[in-house]
C-alpha cells in the first residue's frame, strides 16, 4: 500500500508526494493514528473479495480526478476539458456499483445484552442508570460478577463484542467471559474515562440453539475499578464479514 505526505504550505495542490523522502516522518505518523484507533476501540475494515486492481488502477491511478482543474465558467474550454475526461470516468464508477447491495449486519442475528438487564452478584457492582452512564459500574471488587440469561435463536459461530469504559489510569485488569462452560479473555484498555465507553470484539464460540448463560467475572484489577460495562451484543458470523474477527478462545 503507498502513502502519501504533502508539504501543504508549500503545495496546496498536493502535487509533490513527500513520503518517499521522508519516511521516518510517514512512520511515526502512521503509529500515531494506530495509537488513536486502538485507544477508542476503531474496528479495522475488512478485505474486499470484490477488489477489482484493474478497475482500481483505471479509476484512481490513471485518472486521478483529484489534479484537475475545475472551471466556474460553464462555457469556458477550461471547463469543457475538465468535463470531457470525466464523462468515461463517471459511467465507468456507475458500472462499478451496479447490482451492489450494502454489506450490513442482520438486527435479527443480532443478541444485545445490556447492562440494565444484567444479574449482578457481589459487594460494589452494581446497574448505574444516569443517561450519561446506562452502566454496570462501582466494579471495585474483583470478586463481583455479572451475568445474564440469553436464548440463541440458532445454531452456528457468534461473535461476542464487549462495550466497555475505563477510567485513566485503571487499565489493565484481566476478566473471563463464559458463555456456559467456554470461556474468552480480555486485558481491559484505558479509554480515558469510565463512560468513554468502546467496543472490542473478544473472539468467537460455537453455540447451540436455546437456552445459555454468560458471565462477567474479574480474574485481575489492576488499579482502583476494573471497568465500566454498557452491553454485550453476540453476532453470527454468517451475518458478518468473518475476515473482521479473531478468536481468543481458550
Amino acid at each position: 500500500m503507498g502513502f502519501e505526505l504533502y508539504n501543504l504550505d508549500a503545495d496546496p495542490s498536493e502535487s509533490s508526494n513527500l513520503a518517499a523522502e521522508q519516511r521516518e516522518r510517514v512512520q511515526a505518523m502512521l503509529q500515531k493514528l494506530r495509537d488513536w484507533r486502538y485507544s477508542i476501540g476503531a474496528q479495522e475494515c475488512s478485505i474486499n473479495e470484490d477488489f477489482d486492481s484493474e478497475s482500481h488502477r483505471r479509476l484512481y491511478i490513471d485518472l486521478d480526478v483529484s489534479k484537475l482543474v475545475p472551471s466556474t465558467n460553464f462555457l469556458s474550454t477550461n471547463f469543457l476539458n475538465t468535463a470531457e475526461p470525466l464523462r468515461p470516468w463517471r459511467q465507468a464508477m456507475d458500472k462499478a456499483v451496479v447490482g451492489a447491495k450494502p454489506r450490513v449486519t442482520d438486527p435479527n442475528k443480532e443478541i444485545r445484552l445490556q447492562a440494565s438487564q444484567a444479574s449482578v452478584h457481589g459487594e460494589k457492582l452494581r446497574y448505574e442508570p444516569e443517561t450519561y452512564k446506562n452502566v454496570l459500574g462501582y466494579w471495585t471488587n474483583p470478586d463481583d460478577w455479572a451475568g445474564w440469561n440469553l436464548i440463541v435463536p440458532e445454531t452456528g459461530e457468534y461473535e461476542i463484542e464487549i462495550y466497555y469504559g475505563c477510567g485513566s489510569g485503571n487499565g489493565g485488569s484481566k476478566i473471563e467471559v463464559l458463555v456456559d462452560s467456554e470461556s474468552l479473555f480480555l486485558k481491559v484498555r484505558d479509554t480515558g474515562h469510565f463512560q468513554n465507553i468502546i467496543g472490542e470484539r473478544l473472539g468467537t464460540l460455537k453455540l447451540s440453539k436455546g437456552e445459555h448463560t454468560l458471565e462477567v467475572r474479574p480474574r485481575s484489577k489492576a488499579n482502583v475499578a476494573v471497568m465500566d460495562i454498557r452491553r454485550i451484543v453476540l453476532r453470527r458470523m454468517d451475518s458478518i464479514d468473518k475476515d473482521e474477527s479473531s478468536t481468543n478462545k481458550k
